[in-house]
């Protein structure tokens, strides 16, 4: 069996891998839960000091307060977003655009492009990940290989493939195709 793939990545692919890659790490999970609670902790200070000192003050902070507890995640997504779009930006520029050859063959992953060659086994791969426009080839190195879908010209011959993946090479396979950020 061999599959050959030619496709380049523009930002906002490199964009969706980072936030979904982010939605799983037990890190930024932790990290958004204790911002939200340092956010909630600073003001029910700031509540009470207000109580202590002018209880009329009250019927302005209190509303504005909820209002941005609720918007809080939105405010949240956004940082998140605008952070990756810059760290991709700096990071990923020469990866932007680039056409590269990926070749599926029977026991390993060829990938070619302007900058150079990779021979990747398939016993180095952990975990396929599968939303609904993106394959994430998961290595054991934690990176992975981001596979739009919508470059998949035989859809068949890469399911055969990932099948192989499963069985022989024992890749766990997560598939989410109504996640987003």
């Amino acid at each position: 069996m061999n599959l050959n793939l030619n496709y380049s990545l523009n930002e906002k692919d490199y964009l969706i891998y980072q936030l979904y890659t982010a939605s799983k790490s037990k890190n930024v999970i932790k990290q958004k839960r204790k911002s939200f609670i340092i956010v909630f902790i600073a003001f029910t200070f700031f509540g009470v000091n207000i109580y202590n000192k002018d209880k009329s003050g009250l019927w302005f902070f209190i509303p504005i307060c909820l209002i941005i507890l609720m918007s809080y995640p939105f405010i949240l997504k956004w940082r998140y977003k605008s952070h990756y779009k810059k760290f991709i930006q700096e990071n990923y520029k020469e990866r932007i655009g680039l056409i590269s050859n990926y070749n599926f063959d029977t026991e390993t992953l060829n990938i070619k492009n302007s900058l150079g060659e990779s021979k990747i086994n398939y016993e180095s791969f952990e975990q396929i990940n599968e939303t609904n426009d993106y394959y994430y080839l998961k290595l054991k190195t934690e990176e992975s290989f981001i596979i739009p879908k919508s470059q998949i010209l035989s859809n068949v011959e890469f399911k055969q493939i990932l099948n192989i993946l499963k069985e022989k090479y024992a890749v766990k396979e997560n598939i989410e195709l109504d996640w987003k950020y």
